[in-house]
């Protein structure tokens, strides 16, 4: 409905020669994407190393800073932040070690990293710091391994049925699943002295021929790649030491010992080769299937160890310090509506070059300032403002967008109408992977259908067909695309479970997201220019087709004389989330004599609402008056920050979506509500059980309140609402 309204209410603007419509500066921004600057862009951006609070770092900041600048934009600036970061010590390398029954060290892991590659295009790795767990405290310990698999909480629950704790052990994990953070503090928890990190063949090796070969002659992961990251535990705090409030050169810190976030046991990070040398040591029960990855071993559980070997030596030497990172803030000025929002942003840090996170998004979002500055100087301006940021230190936390919403969210809850996120703008060619809040799905599928797809295929001609085919929804021939709700960890994160502005967040992705849930090169040395060039997208014509749908989506939201944001879509959502809760609930809920009549009823008012203001914004098609425009526009900026809780959801009080925060557990309702059935198990009726019940009455009654607060911004002013 409210993309039908977009096409219906198109305004005109921008003369220059003749009338131009808002379609025909649409299509202007389409055709004049081009592949070969877009690559021009990447290759400047990942000439060096740019770990957030290093020189490197600095100096693209400058280099975006500028480049806005040249283009035209009406102001490009940097905004700093003091933020707790985390480094290699420079002189003592952390690294794991096999040790004998005498002390005798059999086996270390490799200390220098990845070995520097003769490629072409080449690129030198000389200035990249070797592997490293961010945050992670220093220290030496000892002691016998556990696997632990995934590092999931059914994996600890499983070792547990199983009589094998890793209280007084090392554990070793795989990559994936689950986050790094969440890994350590599930081991920490339980009682690890420490803990071992790598990427299992299972995750990033193929087999076969030309692509699917390892690099340098394919896609996939040589056994000396290492993913780095960072191992903060987070649930929305933001930086580590400025906890809810922005890291200014003035702003109180807390010690690092009070911080929840950070770890208390030393962990490290290797590559498939070295953890094969731990693992084949390894001892006790072989370990369930499931559990087993690609190594040419036995995978065992442990904590015993097989032959001369006796324990491990952990060594970490990792150093934190606060340091200033530099976010770039370009504007756009919007003629009308200066103050209303439409914001394009993706990190511009990365742990090494970056070829494909975040550069290649940050590539295409240079691209699109470019092209935006030409049709300025042919007389176009946007009705609303275009704000356009490159975010620093996203990789140690997303401490750039955190701290920048903690200074300005008062302001982007109140103007903001949107931000759109690309950070890994082309992983592959496969596919598009979309998350968005549900009001900017069907614009987003808009936008899709005015994308052509680049290259020959049989399953369309543009991106929303190829889409459709190779991500539906559903197993109909018919089937929309997939878009997923906001999940993961990037910088749409703050924006929306902070203030309650709807996100957008795109990557072109492999076929094999299941299974290499990012790319296997991810966060490696080896993500570098030469990957992308090479193997991903040679002419940069994906790419293209990204800067093309991410600009279409922000031109839409910046010229549309009604907002295109759906409610009835986001009424749609809520009514599923409440069906699953009633389907898979409701007896439990009955047999502790607690009603769902409450929130069914929120439920239906807010999809009467959002049924009733799309009829009224139906019939504006000769309503020109900026006035009724702007009123209608407020309600539907505003209906998303009615489910925002200034309390905080439960457990998380700096997560304050009320429906798209993310659950402590992965469910498929209500966040904080989920939570509280969860927490309930399978028996309501244990006596033992009380407060847990309590917590599920509040949280109903919280989430019924939010619901039935967003029925009322979608209301007539001065209804009988008050």
């Amino acid at each position: 409905m409210a993309v039908r309204r977009y096409l219906v209410l198109a305004t005109i603007f921008g003369l220059v020669g003749g009338v131009l419509t808002q379609e025909d500066w649409a299509a202007q921004l389409r055709g004049e994407m081009d592949p070969a600057r877009i690559e021009e862009f990447l290759r400047i951006l990942t000439e060096k190393p740019h770990m957030a609070g290093t020189q490197g770092g600095y100096e693209l900041a400058e280099y975006v800073r500028q480049t806005w600048e040249d283009q035209g934009l009406d102001s490009a600036r940097i905004a700093p932040y003091d933020v707790l970061l985390s480094y290699p010590h420079p002189d003592s390398p952390s690294y794991v070690a096999l040790l004998d029954e005498s002390g005798n060290e059999m086996f270390r892991s490799s200390v220098a990293g990845e070995p520097q590659l003769d490629v072409d295009p080449p690129f030198n790795i000389s200035g990249v710091p070797p592997p490293f767990a961010a945050y992670s405290p220093s220290g030496v310990v000892e002691g016998n391994l556990v696997y632990v698999n995934y590092a999931r909480t059914s994996d600890f629950d499983l070792l547990k049925s199983r009589g094998i704790s890793v209280e007084g052990k090392i554990a070793i994990a795989r990559y994936g699943k689950t986050s790094r953070g969440r890994k350590l503090r599930r081991a920490q928890d339980r009682g690890a002295i420490g803990m071992i990190v790598y990427s299992d063949p299972k995750e990033v090796v193929g087999t076969g021929s030309g692509k699917t070969k390892k690099y340098p002659d394919g896609w996939y992961a040589p056994g000396t790649a290492v993913q780095r990251g960072h191992y903060l535990y987070g649930v929305g705090e933001g930086e580590p030491l400025t906890p809810g409030y922005p890291a200014t050169d003035y702003a109180y810190r807390i010690d690092q010992s009070d911080s929840d976030q950070l770890p208390t046991i030393p962990v490290h990070v290797i590559g498939y080769t070295d953890a094969m040398e731990l693992l084949r040591h390894m001892g006790g029960p072989l370990v369930p299937s499931s559990w087993q990855g690609l190594l040419d071993i036995d995978y065992r559980f442990g904590p015993e160890m097989e032959g001369p070997a006796s324990k491990v030596r952990l060594d970490v030497n990792v150093e934190t310090e606060v340091r200033t990172v530099h976010n770039v803030v370009g504007i756009i000025r919007g003629r009308e509506e200066p103050d209303r929002y439409v914001i394009l942003g993706n990190h511009r840090d990365a742990w090494t070059f970056g070829g494909v996170d975040p550069n290649s998004g940050t590539a295409c979002l240079l691209e699109i300032t470019r092209v935006l500055g030409e049709m300025m100087r042919r007389g176009w301006r946007p009705r609303r403002t275009l704000m356009f940021v490159s975010w620093d230190a996203e990789e140690h936390g997303m401490h750039g967008s955190y701290e920048w919403i903690e200074e300005f969210g008062k302001i982007m809850s109140d103007r903001a109408v949107a931000y759109l996120n690309v950070d890994n703008a082309v992983r592959d060619d496969y596919t598009l992977r979309a998350r968005a809040t549900p009001s900017l799905k069907p614009l987003l599928k808009e936008a899709a259908k005015m994308v052509p797809w680049p290259t020959s295929t049989q399953d369309g001609n543009t991106l929303y067909e190829v889409w459709s085919k190779r991500s539906p929804q559903t197993s109909a021939s018919d089937s929309p695309p997939k878009i997923s709700l906001p999940a993961g960890a990037s910088d749409y994160v703050p924006f929306v479970r902070r203030v309650g502005v709807p996100i957008l967040d795109l990557a072109m992705v492999h076929r094999y997201t299941i299974t290499y849930p990012n790319f296997p090169l991810y966060h490696t040395t080896y993500e570098t220019f030469h990957l992308q060039k090479t193997y991903i997208d040679p002419h940069f014509k994906f790419h293209r087709l990204m800067s093309q749908l991410w600009g279409e989506v922000a031109l839409s939201l910046a010229e549309s004389w009604i907002l295109p944001i759906d409610v009835s879509e986001y009424a749609g959502t809520v009514q599923e989330m409440y069906n699953w809760l009633d389907n898979w609930y409701r007896d439990k809920f009955e047999g502790s004599a607690i009603s769902l009549d409450a929130l069914q009823s929120a439920v239906a008012n807010f999809t009467q609402a959002a049924m009733m203001i799309e009829d009224e914004l139906s019939s504006m098609e000769n309503n020109t008056d900026p006035l009724v425009a702007r009123m209608y526009n407020d309600q539907l900026m505003q209906m998303e920050r009615a489910f925002i809780d200034p309390q905080g959801i439960l457990y998380q009080k700096f997560y304050r979506h009320t429906i798209l925060s993310s659950g402590l557990w992965d469910t498929e309702t209500f966040p904080a509500l989920g939570d509280a059935v969860r927490r309930m198990g399978s028996d309501w009726t244990d006596p033992g059980k009380e407060d847990k019940l309590k917590e599920v009455k509040q949280e109903l009654s919280i989430i019924t309140f939010f619901i039935q607060s967003a029925a009322n911004i979608l209301a007539k002013p001065a209804s009988t609402v008050f």
